[in-house]
């Protein structure tokens, strides 16, 4: 568990089901999150069940991040990939109702405060080019472009991912 001044970083509990269902099925972070196309609701509840059991596996970090005051559940923030303690990349999302708040920048910040902590090296994150708000969440973060880019297509458009590392 990671506490910031407002937030708390900690693995999902099952009570959390019906807000990231509403987290993973919002047509706003679905474009630029990425997360698979849910056929009906018994899809999403396996998929919730999945991300529940990683969520509290020692070898991966997919928390929750909750406003402190009211025990709220904002949104995620999770490992997308893993190399021993050299390298881990990190992706987020937040319900929009929680944009603009400062909620992204505190716990990516705090995330990387606590992996450099525990002996990683180098933390990355990337972005689709056009999500400027993520972008400046990395910047206020202190990571810096890392000159690597790519090319993703999801949902039938090729996004160009800008990568950022710390």
């Amino acid at each position: 568990m990671i506490k910031t001044q407002g937030l708390i970083i900690k693995p999902l509990v099952p009570e959390d089901e019906a807000v990231i269902s509403e987290l993973f099925t919002d047509e706003i972070v679905k474009k630029t999150y990425i997360l698979p196309d849910f056929k009906d609701s018994e899809h999403l509840h396996k998929y919730f069940l999945r991300i529940l059991d990683i969520s509290n596996n020692s070898e991966h970090y997919l928390w929750g991040i909750y406003v402190e005051e009211s025990g709220e559940l904002v949104g995620i923030i999770n490992d997308t990939d893993i190399d021993a303690y050299e390298k881990i990349e990190l992706g987020y999302a937040l319900l929009p109702r929680y944009h603009n708040k400062g909620y992204a920048t505190q716990a990516l910040g705090a995330m990387i405060g606590y992996l450099k902590g525990i002996g990683y090296k180098k933390i990355e994150t990337g972005a689709f080019e056009e999500n400027s708000a993520s972008i400046r969440v990395m910047e206020k973060c202190g990571m810096t472009k890392s000159g690597m880019t790519g090319e993703y297509d999801y949902r039938g458009e090729k996004h160009k991912v800008i990568y950022y590392s710390i």
